[in-house]
């Protein structure tokens, strides 16, 4: 059974982006950002060498940066299909995003809980608590506390 690319299903795009928004702000816990009319011409003008798969994550990604705003999916300007190119063969990608090692992602992600906790004079709940300025349920906050190890202390 052959699958044809993303890219000559470019119909599809519009129905597969509302899915993975969807997917994303029940995962992240985030309320749906908005989605241009200009940003799926975009996505649907774009090649996509990575297929259904990299649309998913542009889509997820746009939509923790987002945080409630517009949705603004990250995609180079040089997404047109090579003009050189005669066959389907696939194209490789090059990273365009650093890659952070776990421990620096948990690192990073113990601090921006600290700041928030510091500025919100160590409410977790409630408005301008810090679940509140990170977006997430205050369950979710108290779980990533845990998690994280984190004292009263290291936020007072």
């Amino acid at each position: 059974m052959e699958v044809p690319p993303l890219r000559d299903r470019r119909e599809d795009i519009p129905t597969l982006i509302a899915h993975f928004v969807r997917q994303a702000c029940l995962r992240f816990h985030v309320t749906p950002p908005g989605f241009p009319n200009r940003e799926i011409e975009r996505a649907q003008q774009y090649y996509w060498p990575g297929n259904v798969r990299e649309l998913q994550n542009v889509v997820e990604r746009a939509v923790i940066v987002s945080r409630g705003g517009k949705l603004t999916l990250d995609l180079p300007e040089s997404g047109k299909a090579p003009s050189s190119r005669k066959t389907s063969a696939p194209v490789p990608m090059v990273p365009t995003d650093p890659v952070i090692s776990e421990q620096e992602w948990r690192n990073r992600e113990r601090a921006n809980v600290l700041a928030a906790l510091r500025q919100a004079n160590s409410r977790i709940s409630g408005k301008g608590g810090a679940a509140d300025l990170l977006g997430i349920n205050p369950g979710t906050l108290a779980s990533r506390i845990k998690a994280l190890e984190i004292n009263k202390s290291d936020y007072k």
